[in-house]
């Protein structure tokens, strides 16, 4: 217990000053913030339990929720160390998890958790404690975990609010491990209503940018945008789609998303950069500069600084302002160089005081024995050191560390850094003292130790170890946080971003190297040219070439040091920093890249030892790569960081590593623990390829099991059919079986092979046939066809041939004499070889390619007539369903596929040229001739996506130059099914299908309700084609809403509401909902379903963007609800009505209906003379709605009802106010006039008198005048 509240003092001491710092640094980064941020807003409720509970646990309670961690852990320690039976343990181990997950003492913490999950399976607190749970899975990346929790909280707690987090988690863990098919799934699930949903919505968003569907992307990031309230998710949300319209290069847009960045935003630099970049590359170098000067004028501690540096750097040498570019970067390695200067003061601010606090020891002990001459010392030695802390005080003073040059000015987390480093040389000294008595034990221990003596020998090594234990717990706890300080001195994103920025300079670089010495290779040819100033020029170039090559190559052999020895500082001084594995891999790189050039080195040394005549090879070493230093970095990062996203390539990179020193056992090692580690890694097909490599090269190994254990690892393999590797996997899968003997599953795999990869093996490549008879070569065809050839023999070829007794090996021969005569432009003698092949050998399997080069010869000779006749003749022969066809699909079907390309080509061709020509005559015969020629194309291939262009010819020339639409209507429909057509086209053809079939509609005035005319039949035809083709077509909208009106025009009100839901049915988010949402409300309303139909408007108006639409919505939503009200008067339901009229006032308050309904409320109470309910709605109607031409009524109406409840003084009151707001109205006379006889009723007979007076004056025309005088006297 002591210890936990020691380590605990030690967190808060160092964490309260520099969360809120390090929090927003992590924000500048990307948008990773935002969905770890997701993932860690979930905040428990935590309340007392309601049964008596010990005063300690509500103080508890009361520190936690202040922040006050540490208090709160030692008091419930205590309580849960007393196991008091009150019943709520749960809760006392729960608040213990929440404390210890704040401190970041995760392995408590998951103790607590479980505890309440074994102990208090009921309990209100296990589901909270299992998401919790969850949270360290997803941390760990434990998908396995992670879906066992999924899984359980589906079971169990699919009603429990944090059930929709569980699921976002999961989801979001599927993301980070690339399972984006999985993420977008189990995303979506989440429902609108739960707080997770627009945050999944984003996360979805990013897994289709994952997998390149950035249109899907950019539709649920603009949902995002247009309706989340959560401003940073919004300006994420403009991020991202910028960040997509750039990598579109769609820059113009792109910019306008960036500048929708608001300035509070947490990536608001982000996207200022990008801004910057954006008008760099649009050339606007004046507001790139202005934005780049600014900010770094302002930003020195921005993680982003050194990006922008770049920028501006970049736009400096675009301007051709080279000393301006080269500052910039002077001024990013000054900021550098002025961190690692930090960092080596800090630390040897720590090594002053340690000496400081020793000789003021010293100092007490010479005061204490009296020792003058030591106290001298003491004195002289802390006066020095002092005066060195000062001097260390200014230089941070200097590079702004520092506010204040004052002795009392406290450097920031100093004592903090102090306390953690004395803990690690006390791990450090009890590591060597453990190990030293284990060592001496085991020289003295006796051979038969009894139990006395090996007990007594235990003792004080196992006090050591235990001892060791709690401090290596402590320093593990607290080193996480030590390093972190506040204003950024210790920046991790700092240093990591200048690292990573200093890192991509030294690739540019190389990319430079690599690009001269490219250039240098090609000087070295002109250099061998003939041409004598071709050679000079050459030489003259590759002089300068090489200058500049050896320059660069230096620089980035001195940057690369530099670079190393600033990584390695950094990782010295901040072993703790949260980039310490991507900084470690950037580590190895620069190791990797310094092995490969010192091997290089040995190497040039090793060939010119060789090369010397003296030279004795017994005594040279062939050199071998050192890829120690790289290895042992990736060592660090398997080992110290087994859970980080950087483990997987850590074994990967090794294993490849350990390869190229020919070490393959251990690398086969290493990459079967990648495999089995992490599944979900993206070098698992790799590894796995490695691996089966590795086993199939040495069939010996694991006891003979060699090729048993490649084909495991080709199998794995085989479930990723879309990774690039999947064809060669299989193809050494074969193998496998094949040097096995298995040459059933040997010859099952090749032929799925063939069948699956497509290789286009072409049956007249006889030489990749591999035949044996030595004729079928290619050198023995052009020896046979050259020798015919040059004897003008042709009778005689085709004698020879019969001897073969092979058409196509003799069609072969003609063919290739038919090309020799081509050569020398003997077109003639050309055409009668092709011709004599067609006519002798006409289903040869060239003969295709025969009457292709037939076709091109009588183009060369400008015979256009024989061309086309040939052409024609081509689709006749070999089109689909001809002899040919079937001869040659005996032999080789595989040919049948490109004949039918060339016959669908030619048969467009030949159609296309009708129709051109009908089109420049406008004839209509000529035209029937094209569609003819289509429809032959279009019959043999019907299905073909290579003949849509036909059939679309086709269908334009019926309908728009024939005039036959309903066979123009039938090949728009068919084209639009053609799978692999040009789907924007086939779209069309949907349209066109549909504009015919409306074109064929009656008039409007002959419509029947309730009745479709086959018109009209066709209209819903043509549109459900559509729908089920193209769900997400641009049209969809509008089909549907024309197909549902065809059944709306007609009063078929339920056929129409089911249209319109193909387009509700996707959600707010599709195009036209609104405007289907809102006809769907009028099919209601069509139906007097007034309140489905109240609903249906009420979801337009408050959610179409449309002002017209929504207040014809409104408008419309107000009737049905009055109209509601008006059934239920009807029907005498007086109560019900009254209710359901104020119901719209209470509601809707303002309306257009208010004075309306509340007049409607106050009859049916009226008759069902409830009159007090009645005066009530009358008055309201007034209060709210004074100038309503239905006040005076209501008011009128209201004092009598007052008067029929006999309620005088208010019907008076309401008189009264008649009078006095409406003296103008009809029913402020008969107000006046029932005023008085309310007065007597009430006994007051002056005011009697005196209403009466009134009336008199105000109407002395009135008859009842004399009588209401001589009634007030």
């Amino acid at each position: 217990m002591l210890q936990v509240t020691k380590t605990v003092v030690l967190l808060l001491l160092i964490a309260a000053a520099s969360s809120a710092a390090a929090d927003s640094a992590r924000r500048e980064q990307s948008v990773e913030w935002l969905l770890e941020d997701a993932l860690e807003a979930e905040r428990i409720r935590l309340e007392l339990p309601e049964v008596s509970t010990p005063a300690e646990v509500a103080q508890a309670l009361a520190e936690y929720r202040r922040g006050e961690y540490r208090n709160a852990v030692i008091k419930l320690e205590k309580l849960r160390g007393l196991a008091l039976p009150d019943g709520r343990s749960d809760f006392v181990y729960f608040i213990l998890g929440e404390c210890y997950r704040a401190l970041g003492l995760s392995g408590l913490a998951r103790a607590r958790y479980s505890h309440v999950l074994s102990r208090f399976p009921a309990s209100d607190k296990a589901a909270p404690a299992l998401y919790r749970l969850l949270e360290y899975a997803y941390h760990e990346r434990n998908s396995v975990s992670a879906d066992s929790i999924l899984e359980v909280f589906g079971a169990q707690y699919q009603n429990h609010p944090l059930y929709h987090s569980v699921v976002y988690a999961v989801g979001l863990l599927y993301y980070r491990t690339e399972r984006y098919g999985e993420a977008i799934e189990l995303l979506l699930k989440i429902p609108k209503i739960s707080t997770r949903h627009y945050q999944a919505q984003f996360l979805v968003a990013l897994c289709f940018v994952r997998v390149g569907k950035t249109d899907k992307a950019l539709f649920h990031l603009g949902y995002v945008r247009k309706n989340s309230l959560e401003g940073d998710l919004v300006a994420e949300s403009n991020i991202v789609i910028g960040d997509i319209y750039y990598t579109q290069g769609n820059l113009e847009t792109a910019l306008k998303y960036y500048a929708g960045v608001p300035n509070d935003a947490p990536r608001r630099f982000y996207a200022l950069v990008k801004t910057a970049r954006v008008y760099t590359e649009l050339k606007e170098y004046a507001r790139a500069r202005n934005i780049a000067e600014g900010f770094l004028a302002k930003n020195r501690k921005s993680p982003h600084y050194f990006e922008m540096a770049s920028v501006l750097e970049q736009v400096y040498a675009n301007e051709g302002d080279s000393v301006k570019a080269a500052r910039i970067n002077y001024l990013v390695y000054k900021q550098t160089i002025d961190a690692k200067l930090a960092f080596e003061i800090d630390r040897e601010l720590g090594f002053v005081h340690d000496m400081m606090a020793r000789w003021k020891h010293f100092r007490l002990d010479a005061l204490a024995r009296g020792d003058e001459k030591l106290q001298r010392d003491a004195e002289r030695n802390l006066d020095r050191l002092e005066r060195l802390a000062k001097e260390n005080r200014k230089v941070l003073y200097e590079i702004g560390v520092l506010s204040r040059l004052k002795a009392d000015a406290e450097v920031p987390g100093l004592a903090e850094r102090r306390y953690v480093n004395g803990l690690r040389r006390e791990v450090s000294a009890l590591e060597d003292s453990v190990a030293a008595l284990e060592a001496a034990r085991a020289r003295t221990a006796p051979e038969d130790p009894g139990p006395d003596s090996a007990g007594a020998g235990r003792r004080p090594l196992d006090s050591l170890r235990a001892r060791l234990a709690d401090v290596k717990n402590e320093f593990e706890s607290l080193k996480s946080v030590a390093w972190v300080e506040e204003g950024g001195r210790f920046s991790d994103e700092m240093q990591a971003k200048f690292i990573d920025w200093a890192f991509m300079q030294y690739l540019d670089k190389k990319e430079q190297l690599a690009k001269l010495a490219k250039e240098m290779s090609g000087t070295q040819k002109d250099e061998q040219k003939d041409d004598s100033l071709s050679r000079r020029g050459a030489t003259v170039v590759s002089l300068f070439t090489s200058i500049d090559r050896e320059k660069l190559q230096d620089d980035i052999v001195g940057e690369r040091r530099r670079l190393i020895d600033h990584i390695e500082t950094f990782l010295e001084l901040n072993p703790n920093n949260r980039y310490f594995p991507q900084i470690l891999f950037r580590l190895a790189e620069l190791y990797y890249d310094e092995a490969v050039e010192d091997f290089d080195r040995r190497l040039r040394v090793y060939e010119e030892s060789m090369a010397r005549e003296d030279a004795d090879s017994a005594d040279l070493a062939f050199p071998e790569y050192d890829l120690s230093r790289t290895m042992r970095i990736y060592d660090r990062i398997i080992g110290e960081h087994p859970r980080d996203w950087l483990a997987d390539d850590a074994h990967f990179y090794k294993a490849m590593a350990l390869q190229k020193l020919g070490r393959f056992d251990e690398a086969n090692t290493l990459l079967l623990a990648l495999i089995e580690n992490y599944p979900e890694s993206e070098y698992f097909v790799e590894a796995n390829m490695n691996v089966g490599r590795y086993y199939f090269e040495n069939p010996k190994v694991e006891d003979g099991k060699g090729y048993d254990l490649a084909q495991k690892a080709y199998r794995r393999v085989l479930h990723y059919r879309d990774h690039p590797q999947f064809v060669e996997a299989l193809y050494h899968l074969g193998w496998c079986y094949y040097m096995q003997d298995a040459y059933r599953d040997a010859i099952a795999v090749f032929k799925y092979l063939i069948e699956e990869v497509d290789l286009d093996f072409d049956p007249r490549r006889m030489e990749e046939k591999q035949l044996t008879n030595p004729l079928l070569r290619a050198e023995a065809i052009d020896y046979i066809a050259i020798s015919f050839d040059e004897e003008e023999n042709m009778d005689g070829a085709v004698r020879f041939l019969e001897l073969i007794d092979n058409p196509d090996y003799a069609a072969l021969v003609l063919q290739r004499i038919g090309l020799l005569r081509e050569e020398d432009m003997d077109y003639r003698t050309a055409v009668t070889v092709y011709q004599r092949l067609l006519s002798e050998y006409p289903n040869s399997m060239v003969a295709p390619d025969a009457t292709i080069s037939l076709i091109k010869v009588y183009e060369t000779m400008n015979r256009t007539a024989s061309a086309m006749q040939e052409r024609q003749r081509f689709f006749t022969r070999y089109a689909r369903g001809s002899a040919w066809q079937q001869v040659i699909a005996k032999k080789d079907s595989a040919l049948i596929g490109a004949i039918d390309s060339m016959a669908i080509s030619m048969g467009l061709f030949v159609a296309d040229a009708q129709y051109r020509q009908a089109e420049t005559g406008a004839d209509l015969d000529l035209f029937r001739d094209a569609v003819a020629s289509y429809e032959r194309l279009v019959s043999a291939y019907p299905e073909d996506p290579r003949a849509a262009e036909g059939r679309w010819n086709l269908a334009v020339i019926l309908e728009n130059k024939l005039q036959k639409k309903k066979p123009a209507y039938g090949h728009y429909a068919a084209y639009s099914g053609l799978e692999g057509a040009d789907r924007s086209r086939r779209e069309q053809a949907a349209l066109n299908a549909i504009a015919i079939a409306q074109s064929l509609l009656p008039a409007d005035t002959t419509l029947e309700a309730g009745k479709l005319s086959i018109a009209a039949v066709k209209v819903i035809e043509a549109s459900q084609n559509y729908i089920e083709l193209f769900p997400d077509g641009k049209a969809f909208g509008d089909v549907v809403l024309s197909m549902g009106s065809v059944f709306f025009n007609r009063k078929m009100y339920s056929n129409a509401a089911d249209a319109f839901a193909k387009i509700t049915e996707k959600g707010p988010g599709a195009p036209r909902f609104y405007d289907a949402q809102l006809l769907v409300a009028k099919c209601y309303f069509g139906e007097e379903k007034w309140i489905p139909a109240a609903e249906a408007f009420e979801q337009v108006w408050k959610g179409s963007g449309d002002e017209e639409q929504k207040e014809e919505a409104r408008k419309l939503m107000l009737q049905a609800r009055y109209l509601f009200a008006k059934q239920l008067l009807d029907s005498k339901s007086y109560e019900n009505a009254a209710l359901a009229y104020l119901k719209i006032e209470e509601d809707y308050p303002g309306s257009d209906y208010g004075d309306v309904v509340l007049f409607s409320a106050a009859e049916a109470y009226e008759k069902m003379e409830a009159w007090l309910k009645a005066c009530d709605a009358y008055r309201l109607l007034y209060t709210r709605y004074p100038k309503s031409k239905l006040a005076p009524d209501a008011l009128f109406n209201a004092a009598t009802a007052y008067e029929k409840a006999e309620k005088y003084d208010k019907a008076a009151e309401t008189y009264e106010m008649l009078v006095a707001r409406y003296t103008k109205s009809d029913k402020a006379k008969d107000g006046l006039f029932n005023l008085g006889f309310c007065y007597e009723k009430m006994g007051e007979l002056e005011k009697m008198a005196e209403a009466n007076e009134r009336y008199t004056e105000l109407y002395p025309e009135e008859k009842d005048v004399e009588a209401m005088l001589m009634r007030s006297a």
